[in-house]
This record gives C-alpha cells, structure tokens and sequence, in this order.
C-alpha cells in the first residue's frame, strides 16, 4: 500500500487524503486505509483523515509548488 510507504519514509503524525473520489466516498476509502495500517507500518500509525482543503487541494498544491519552487518551503515565498 502507498500509504505505508509514504508513513515509512516520512513519518507522519497526521495523514490527509483528498481527491473526489475520497470527499464523496469517505468511508470507502477512509477505512480500508485506516483497518490496513496497523499490519503494514512498522512505526507509529498516524491519524488518517480527509483533507481540510477540500475539492481545490490539488490547484493549491500546485499554487504552493509554483510559487516555491516545487520546495514546499514557506519561507520562499
């Protein structure tokens, strides 16, 4: 699963899933996640929710990539 990698590599406290698929179907995608990490993660298991930018999270994180240069750093802004 992608999820646990990402968590492997990235240790995360909190996970956001988006997309539309998600926001209109939460418990579907949501709680497969959610009933699968604890067998697959090696670390601590994350709070896995969906996310708080709703349908426009993708044209946002485009907009914070443009304008950091892909970095994600504020402080380029």
């Amino acid at each position: 699963m992608g999820v646990a990698n990402i968590i492997h590599a990235y240790a995360p406290l909190v996970v956001s899933v988006g997309g539309a698929v998600a926001l209109n179907n939460p418990e579907l995608v949501l709680d497969p996640i959610r009933d699968r990490l604890d067998g697959m993660v090696m670390t601590n298991i994350p709070e896995v929710n969906l996310t708080d930018l709703g349908d426009e999270v993708v044209v946002k994180g485009a907009v914070a990539s443009a304008l950091t240069g892909g970095t994600g750093d504020r402080s380029r802004l």
